[in-house]
């Protein structure tokens, strides 16, 4: 598999994802080894996260450490098996109401000082924890279509599982990354929505441009084994 190279459409998604306030790290130019594949197949999840965030196996990386990688035929969204403390979490840990008394210029102050990012990055270290996870790859492989068992396009849900719900749609990175947000980041969903970056009407428009993959080839859109079974539109 290689790795999606459209610029413009990976700095979309980024900007999407900055804009809700989630945007933690970008890559836009990833490199994935050959074997990439088979390093990853087996491992506990935790390994599994670790290992494409160790190798900046992502273009982007969410607040929360959540990893978003695009390959030309496959999504993936790599959810953190870690909780992990936020900024706010902390100042109220290390100054609770003192914070408020500090004038906005001091709290930037504190905020971009190397003793604050040593004190955070201890307390993360010792405060993070484990929580469940619910990983997400969208695989649009239509040469490989079976009737009844493996959709053209699906999206796997969890991990190291069999799972495959039928998507009627041809999804584009930003439309995969507006999914992502708008399914499990509530808070940035609506933060986007708050600071006009998205609307009804874009959120339709995005839609819209969509291809059905029916419309591409019949073929890889049965109406007996795909449209007379529940799928996501």
């Amino acid at each position: 598999m290689n790795v999606f190279r459209e610029i413009r459409a990976i700095r979309a998604c980024v900007s999407l994802v900055e804009n809700a306030g989630l945007l933690s790290d970008l890559n836009e130019s990833v490199n994935l080894p050959y074997n990439y594949v088979a390093q990853a197949r087996g491992l506990p999840y935790l390994e599994y996260w670790n290992l494409y965030k160790r190798n900046f196996w992502f273009h982007i990386k969410l607040s929360d450490d959540g990893l978003i990688l695009f390959e030309e035929t496959t999504f993936r969204y790599i959810m953190s098996p870690i909780s992990i403390p936020t900024i706010g979490d902390f100042i109220n840990y290390e100054l609770g109401s003192d914070w408020d008394s500090f004038t906005e210029e001091e709290q930037n102050s504190y905020i971009q000082s190397q003793n604050f990012k040593n004190s955070y990055e201890s307390f993360i270290e010792t405060t993070s924890d484990y929580k469940s996870f619910t990983p997400i790859r969208l695989d649009q492989h239509p040469h490989q279509r079976k009737a009844i068992t493996h959709p053209a396009h699906h999206l796997h849900i969890g991990y190291e599982n069999e799972s495959r719900i039928p998507v009627k749609r041809v999804l584009t990175p930003l439309a995969f990354t507006a999914f992502i947000l708008s399914t499990f980041y509530p808070d940035g969903w609506k933060k986007l929505h708050i600071d006009g970056h998205i609307n009804e009407e874009s959120i339709c428009e995005l839609k819209s441009k969509l291809s059905m993959i029916g419309h591409i080839d019949q073929c890889y859109w049965d109406t007996t084994w795909e449209e007379n079974r529940l799928y996501l539109v």
